[in-house]
């Protein structure tokens, strides 16, 4: 299987990525960005996102899976112009790809996204499974446990609303930038007028000092007014500086504002509020589920921890036999 071109629209917003026979570099975007847009390709595989289209060489043809935004998705042989919907559906209806080829849909996911954690030297992967072996066991595999829970309810949830699971993490990174940009807008707001009035009063101060005594005696006022001004310039330093890495973060999903960014890429693909709900308190629970992750196993991933469970069970056992708990770095 071959990727040959991808189409992304989002309401007045496309991207169209042409990819390399053998070998295609992106660079220059954040990581979840690039989460997200590998996401984007893994979904234009097996998904039902609107607005998401694929072109590829697969088995021998050349295909093209069309989402319009209305009207039913198909997949077609381009050399012969016919419609193979039906031979590359998954078992709920929709174009799957990776079942359509015997492919796990999760195995796919797992085994395409290749991250930096999967760049695991031998020490460091030792180092890891003496972390994980260390751990309260019970509480480890849980964890886990509750993690890819939380991940399968997330990527139903997506499924539902027509967005994809790696929206998540770029979904997050903007509200949080969202967020630090109400909190210093509304510090900013709440010092504006207290440094206005100490500006005032110093500015007036000054003056009725130098009417009445000259230039020395206005200094200290001339000193409270310019720390008014400080303050007051100081906030809104801030204000700037969280809107600058708000847009910063919309301008790489595509977005010019963050009314557009939640038009066209949560209420714009979620159609019911009901199902916008569902979706962010699916990202919520999956978040508070990876904190507890860490909390528990420190830097060792969660996908390598499921990898080695074996080996990170074994050490365990050994450090319980012996007593020796001291190899965990």
């Amino acid at each position: 299987m071959r990727l040959e071109r991808l189409v992304i629209g989002s309401g007045e917003h496309t991207l169209s990525a042409d990819f390399h026979p053998d070998l295609t570099v992106v660079r220059g975007l954040s990581p979840s960005t690039r989460e997200a847009l590998a996401g984007e390709v893994i979904d234009a595989l097996a998904g039902a996102r609107p607005g998401v289209h694929l072109e590829l060489h697969a088995g021998g043809r050349s295909l093209t899976v069309f989402r319009p935004e209305t009207g039913r998705h198909r997949v077609i042989d381009t050399d012969s112009v016919r419609d193979v919907t039906d031979e590359h559906l998954g078992p709920n209806g929709e174009i799957d790809l990776f079942a359509a080829a015997g492919v796990d849909r999760a195995l796919a996911r797992r085994t395409i996204r290749f991250t930096r954690d999967d760049l695991v030297p031998e020490q460091e992967s030792d180092a890891w499974i003496a972390r994980l072996a260390a751990a309260d066991q019970e509480a480890l595999w849980d964890t886990a446990m509750r993690c890819r829970a939380s991940e399968r309810l997330l990527e139903q949830a997506s499924a539902g609303g027509g967005v994809s699971v790696d929206d998540a993490p770029i979904v997050r990174e903007i509200e949080e930038r969202h967020a630090a940009l109400v909190a210093a807008t509304d510090s900013y707001e709440r010092v504006r007028l207290i440094a206005l009035t100490i500006g005032t009063i110093g500015a007036l101060g000054a003056v009725g000092m130098t009417n009445l005594d000259g230039g020395p005696a206005a200094l200290p006022f001339l000193l409270v007014a310019l720390f008014g001004l400080a303050l007051g310039l100081r906030f809104r330093r801030s204000v700037d500086d969280a809107a600058k890495a708000e847009r910063n973060v919309l301008r790489q999903a595509g977005a010019d504002d963050y009314a557009t960014f939640h038009y066209e890429r949560v209420s714009a693909l979620l159609d019911s509020d009901h199902e916008r709900r569902a979706f962010m308190r699916a990202v919520g629970d999956h978040r508070r589920a990876m904190a507890a992750w860490t909390q528990v196993a420190g830097p060792a991933p969660l996908p390598f921890a499921l990898e080695h469970e074996d080996e990170v069970r074994a050490a365990a056992e050994l450090h319980a036999a012996f007593g020796d708990r001291s190899g965990a770095p």
